[in-house]
């Protein structure tokens, strides 16, 4: 832009870049909002994010074709369901069941915006601690109570069989690279981790 006589002209490219800028952070819903409508938008766009991701991870493990993994999607933890619990948990977005090694694993998947600056992964771990996690250690507490649940979806399922959990993030976790007091059994994978190995939510 350039300032003239008290008038600040800005170029067409400069308005161009601007509205660029604008949609890209509408489209990663990291558009800062201030009105009831535009967080209603946002939330709509991160909600919508999180179902393709989700779909998308379920479709890449069914595409290996392995006879002894069970995949599902969008099971719900809660009264009334197959998987009944005394309050709504919400849900396992992607579940495994491996028969062959006898492994329950549960992925929470989240396709945040990628960070770019320290602040950003800063907000982001802030994000994971504050907002999602005890979700997630809720329900892996549960799950791990109640394995012989899981028969309905895998009659093998028996006392064997261990619980895993999984947060998987499309980029790289921010959680990681900080410091946490808090201590749980939540492991932490990206999109890119088990497109190098698929087997590896299972080790």
């Amino acid at each position: 832009w350039i300032l003239f006589e008290s008038n600040i002209y800005y170029s067409t490219k400069t308005l161009y870049e601007s509205w660029m800028i604008r949609i890209e952070r509408l489209n990663n819903g990291t558009v800062v909002n201030t009105t009831p409508e535009m967080q209603a938008l946002i939330s709509k766009v991160n909600n919508k994010k999180g179902h393709e991701f989700t779909l998308n991870v379920r479709k890449f493990y069914e595409s290996l074709s392995l006879d002894f993994l069970y995949v599902n999607s969008e099971v719900e933890i809660m009264p009334e369901k197959p998987l009944n619990s005394h309050k709504k948990l919400g849900d396992i977005d992607i579940l495994l069941i491996n028969k062959k090694n006898k492994q329950i694993i549960c992925i929470e998947a989240k396709n945040f915006s990628e960070s770019r600056t320290v602040y950003e992964l800063i907000q982001q771990n802030r994000k994971i601690v504050t907002k999602e996690l005890s979700h997630v250690i809720e329900r892996d507490v549960w799950c791990k109570g109640n394995v012989d649940k899981f028969k309905l979806y895998v009659p093998e399922v028996d006392a064997q069989y261990s619980v895993k959990t999984i947060f998987l993030t499309y980029h790289e976790n921010a959680y990681k690279y900080f410091e946490h007091d808090q201590v749980n059994d939540i492991t932490f994978l990206s999109a890119i981790d088990i497109v190098a190995d698929p087997m590896i939510v299972f080790t």
